[in-house]
């Protein structure tokens, strides 16, 4: 068949626009009417109405002229919210036409015959009504009328089908360049998400448009409740509460949370609540009775338009009583933001909450984008208050939006450092871009950007107060290494063919949002004099910010972007110096760059191999502990060698080879010094994690004694600010930094930078500990005042640049007195680290590599200029965590550990393991590491063990499985309790309650040597609040990825995944697996969770889902052989 195309034209204001042709649809509206006075028997005495549809008819009764226009408005039912959705739903079950056989159904017969030119099956009944009148036999046989029924059925449903599908197609078109305002009306609602419909075009789309909740940042799970808003008189119906917390400023204006009644502040809740119907209108159900049963007598007299008139104003009167009566109006605002009166702002994130239901009125901007390669309408912007909008798109695909997505993958070699960095820069873009999206929104102009604690851009070259921006008056800009993201929008008129293709009734205003995606690109800052308020002068700094619009974005308007709506998504500081560096890797060390391209790496110089053998020579057991085979070698050859590889499979002590290498480093450093006679050189030791940081930094102070070097712990500003908070500064997020504390242990020691600088005889410590005083002041003010108390703050935005001026200072002065340097691998990159130790550091040790993603690994190495690296880590175990599923696929996932793993030149591997007993050894040793991870002879020797351990003749187990069948329930939305997707079981919540309890009570196990570990932090914090709900203390509750490194005598294993056994295939593929199994499958974190147990192991979950992984599969077959699988119910067994 051939193909064809034809020219469609679809307007949207005649035949399928119910507003322009009422009178076509007269049968219709005599039912919408029965179902208007059938519903309102139900409705309670008041019921929302659109507010400006009800201004626009009071308008047009004002007017004498325009009546007709208010008639129609009152009598389509399509643009109020309640009743355009019960129409959707009575259209959706009413009988479709189609054709049948009359000898089949003869109930309510109706056939088609008066177009036979335009429809086939005229002609057919034409033909039977001329036999009939002739008096002639039926032309057709009763199978050929069938047939053609059938036919003519399918063809009617793939007309109209196609219908459909163009006009959806032709909407979708003009939004694409011309997106519009509508007020929607929520249809459905759920923990999860929305669904609107459009008034006018629920007849042009096809799917359902749909809001999640997960998009437009929500702080906590939605909560379901009662609605007293729109409650029936015998049915009760529900709201979904949803709350924020978000950092909103305005340049215009200042929004105190004050409550809508009364002007007085009786709010008890920490969430400022929004008021749902800000763009609804609560009319007396008599009053709209009243009028439309003058509507209904289609009167068309002067008597008649004064009457309407009189009940429509009088209707309009009682509006603002209506609303009082309304529950979620009491105590409610209309909009919020974080601006405040005082000079600082205290709280950036302003918390607040607002509530959806069925027949809610929103207002929502539609745009198009392809969905399966076809162009689809679909919701853009989310205007929840004047003030409070949400982009969708920067959300739904952040790397679409802002960038642009890779091709090329990582390589196991490069041709040379430019195709390293050609390749790289690409896929680690993709991952800070995503990473930036969790960010906050902010506005332009300097003192404004000092008040709300914002930037945006950083030079690291021009550092001096760690404000990043020096004062230039050239007014020249300073190009940003790794700049910051803008969404962008702007108020712009609609086009007149718009306004006549949509009708101007179904839109809600003549206006839509203009919304641009860009990257900050240049910078700069300078002084400016203005006239003060006095009438004297003053001198102001400002700030300009030059960005580059993204490719897909629209051309911006014609108009200046004055007035507009600004949102910085802010790029963590961690990834703009990876990207820096990445960008700068060309003016790197030679060994930095032969480790980037996979190059061979070259010899050290005599001197350095001389000291080295010198070391050996007089012993590498550091008087603390003896060295195994693989120990001793892995510590001679990290000596000896520019780039060494020490792979420390669970237990077999590569965190004390850190410590070892630690001391004999620093004992090399000072042979050095006395052979060459200049400043001893630094070692810097680093890791993903404070967590792994600390505990090595505590290990050589416990372990090393008299005999440690001089260390020093740097931590991040952001873990800093926890010990010494500025009021007015943005706090921590909690969601982003796990593990934001500082150890006790070092504080105590006194060895942590941020205590150190405000010590007695350090030089700024005095002006510091003043600042800080007054800071504290502030703090403790803010805490124990309520917020109507408050006094004016002491603290300044002078005070503020000052402190981080000083504590910039103090911290390059100081780094350079250490031998070595404790911190995390981003830190390597800070530019005071890189002022402080320029040219000084020798050796970079950089601790669990294998969770690191090569570009944070080789960013440390070029940063740092070391001449010496050594990674110590174990691929078998944590992965890197890369929330960009693109970028992981492309390579980010592959830590430069894993990369260099196969290559014996430059990897020793520890093969004795000095943890586990050699039962629970056994099957991590065979399955991840071939069998070579053998267990120390003394390991695992203990003539007692608990009661309810599988029994032997010659022992017994320390290992079982609780086969639990529970019901895994999901986190529609990212919380402080998890991430979106994260799970959790509470029928294994119980059953690990149980065990413990057990352990405890009737197996004297202290409670602090069982660790309770679950991949989902879901899981993790519903156990916290059943530990607190039954008064059973759990101390230790983790994940397993926060496990990593740790080890406890028993650890309990939840694995939370769970279905029905009828939902479960017998040969399950791969993407089933995915889907239900999800990450518990990880090879990898199975290593890391099966390891943590010295001596004993309880693994919790469904064991008939297990079976569907391969690993799992092998465990649970290997625990069956040993009689280690029990029933939840069966364990632990009773004394």
């Amino acid at each position: 068949m051939e193909s064809f195309t034809s020219p469609v034209t679809v307007d949207f204001t005649t035949a399928d626009n119910i507003m322009k042709t009422r009178k076509a649809h007269s049968l219709v509206e005599e039912y919408l009417v029965i179902a208007n006075k059938t519903m309102g028997s139900i409705l309670t005495q008041n019921f929302p109405m659109n507010s400006h549809v009800l201004e626009q008819i009071l308008r047009f009764v004002q007017t004498n002229e325009y009546i007709d226009k208010a008639v129609e408005l009152i009598c389509s039912d399509n643009i109020h919210p309640k009743q355009s959705i019960a129409l959707k739903d009575w259209q959706s079950f009413e009988p479709i036409p189609h054709y049948r056989m009359s000898i089949l159904h003869r109930e309510n017969p109706s056939v088609q015959f008066t177009c036979p030119l335009s429809r086939y099956c005229d002609i057919i009944v034409q033909r039977l009504i001329h036999a009939y009148l002739d008096k002639e036999e039926t032309p057709y046989e009763f199978s050929e009328l069938r047939t053609i029924c059938l036919y003519l059925n399918s063809t009617l449903k793939e007309r109209n089908n196609f219908n459909l599908q163009y006009k959806e197609l032709v909407l979708a078109s003009y939004l694409k360049t011309q997106p519009i305002i509508f007020q929607a009306f929520i249809s459905h609602v759920s923990k999860e998400k929305y669904d609107i419909l459009i008034p006018g075009l629920h007849e042009t789309t096809m799917k359902n448009l749909s809001v999640k909740f997960s998009e437009i940042g929500v702080c906590s799970i939605p909560e379901i409740s009662e609605d007293k808003d729109m409650l029936l008189f015998k049915d009760s119906c529900l709201k979904v509460t949803v709350k924020w917390r978000k950092r909103l400023y305005s340049f215009k204006s200042t929004i105190f949370a004050q409550p809508m009644v009364d002007g007085v502040q009786t709010r008890t809740d920490k969430y400022t609540k929004i008021y749902p119907h800000l763009n609804a209108e609560f009319v007396s159900f008599k009053s709209w009775k009243t009028i439309l049963r003058l509507v209904l007598k289609e009167q068309n007299n002067e008597l008649f338009h004064e009457m309407l008139k009189n009940e429509i104003e009088q209707m309009m009167q009682t509006l603002e009583r209506n609303k009082r009566h309304i529950d979620s109006y009491k105590n409610s605002v209309s909009d919020v933001n974080s601006e405040v009166s005082d000079q600082v702002i205290i709280d950036h994130f302003v918390p607040f909450q607002t509530s959806f239901r069925h027949g809610q009125i929103v207002t929502v901007q539609l745009s198009a984008k392809e969905l399966s390669g076809i162009l689809t309408p679909v919701p853009q912007i989310i205007s929840l208050t004047n003030g409070i909008k949400f982009c969708l798109p920067h959300v739904q695909d952040p790397i679409k939006t802002f960038l642009r997505y890779a091709e090329k993958s990582s390589l196991p070699n490069y041709k040379n450092i430019e195709d390293y960095k050609n390749i790289w820069l690409p896929i680690v873009e993709m991952e800070s871009t995503f990473n930036a999206v969790d960010n906050e929104e902010s506005v332009l102009d300097q003192d404004f950007c000092d008040k709300r604690d914002l930037e945006f851009g950083y030079i690291p070259e021009v550092d001096n107060d760690e404000t990043g921006l020096l004062i230039n008056e050239n007014k020249t800009y300073f190009s940003l290494p790794s700049g910051n993201f803008l969404c962008i929008m702007q108020a712009q008129d609609i086009d007149l063919e718009t306004k006549q293709k949509i009708g101007n009734q179904v839109l809600h205003k003549d206006t839509y949002l203009w919304n641009g995606h860009a990257e900050t690109t240049k910078i700069c800052r300078y002084e400016k004099l203005e006239r003060g308020g006095n009438g004297g002068q003053r001198r102001t700094t400002k700030v300009r910010v030059a960005f580059q619009l993204h490719e897909n974005s629209f051309p911006p308007p014609a108009t200046t972007l004055d007035d507009c709506r600004l949102e910085v998504i802010y790029k963590s500081p961690v990834d703009r110096r990876l990207e820096t560096h990445l960008k700068k890797i060309r003016q790197a060390s030679d060994l930095a760059k032969n480790i980037a391209v996979g190059k061979d790496i070259n010899i050290p110089d005599r001197i350095h191999l001389e000291i080295a053998e010198q070391i050996i020579q007089e012993g590498l057991k550091v008087d603390i502990w003896e060295n195994n085979a693989q120990q001793h070698w892995a510590i001679k050859t990290s000596l000896k060698k520019r780039f060494k590889l020490i792979q420390g499979p669970p237990g077999t002590g590569k965190t004390y080879i850190g410590v070892k290498l630690v001391y004999l480093f620093n004992k090399f450093n000072t042979l050095m010094q006395q052979r060459t006679g200049d400043t001893k050189n630094q070692i810097i030791f680093c890791g993903p994690s404070n967590r792994s940081v600390d505990l090595v930094a505590r290990l050589v102070l416990e372990k090393l004694g008299p005999k440690a070097p001089r260390i020093i712990r740097m931590y991040g500003s952001a873990i800093e600010q926890i010990s010494f908070p500025i009021p007015g500064r943005a706090s921590v997020n909690r969601r982003n930094i796990s593990d934001a504390k500082t150890d006790p242990y070092l504080v105590d020691h006194g060895v942590v930078l941020h205590h150190i600088i405000r010590q007695d005889g350090k030089p700024y410590a005095a002006r510091l500990r003043e600042i800080n005083r007054k800071f504290s002041d502030d703090v403790r003010m803010l805490e124990e005042t309520d917020e109507r108390n408050r006094k004016p703050l002491k603290t300044t935005v002078a005070d503020i640049k000052e402190y981080k001026g000083i504590q910039s200072k103090a911290t390059k002065e100081e780094l350079p007195h250490y031998d070595v340097i404790f911190c995390t691998n981003s830190l390597v990159a800070n530019p005071k680290v890189l002022k402080a130790t320029k040219d000084r550091v020798y050796q970079l040790i950089i601790d669990e590599s294998g969770m690191c993603s090569e570009p944070s690994t080789i960013v440390p190495i070029i940063a740092s200029s070391a001449k010496q690296v050594v990674l110590i880590g174990d691929h078998k175990q944590l992965r890197p965590i890369i929330k960009c599923k693109e970028a992981a696929k492309l390579g980010l996932e592959t830590s430069l550990f894993e990369r260099y793993s196969e290559n014996i030149q430059y990897k020793t591997m520890l093969q004795e393991q000095y943890r586990m007993h050699p039962k629970i050894c056994g099957f991590p040793s065979k399955h991840f590491y071939d069998g070579e991870l053998k267990t120390h002879p003394d390991v695992g020797i203990s003539p007692q063990s608990l009661g309810m351990w599988p029994r032997m003749t010659d022992g017994y187990y320390p290992h079982v499985f609780c086969h639990v069948e529970g019901d895994e329930q999901t986190l529609t939305v990212k919380t402080d309790a998890g991430n979106e997707q994260s799970r959790f079981n509470d029928a294994e919540v119980q059953q690990v309650m149980k065990v413990f309890q057990h352990m405890v009570e009737n197996e004297n196990v202290p409670p602090s040597s069982i660790n309770v570990i679950s991949q989902y932090n879901a899981q993790c914090t519903a156990l916290r609040e059943e530990s607190v709900n039954t008064g059973i203390t759990i101390p230790i509750v983790s994940t397993v990825v926060a496990s990593q490194g740790g080890e406890w005598d028993y650890v309990i294993f939840s694995l939370v995944r769970s279905i029905p056994n009828y939902r479960i295939p017998e040969q399950p593929t791969r993407g089933w697996c995915l889907q239900n199994l999800g990450f518990i499958t990880d090879k990898n974190q199975i290593n890391v969770a099966l390891t943590r147990a010295r001596k004993g192991l309880v693994i919790i979950g469904n064991r008939n889902l297990l079976v569907c992984d391969p690993v799992w599969k092998d465990l649970v077959h290997d625990y069956e052989k040993k009689n280690c699988m029990f029933k939840g119910s069966d364990f632990p067994p009773s004394t």
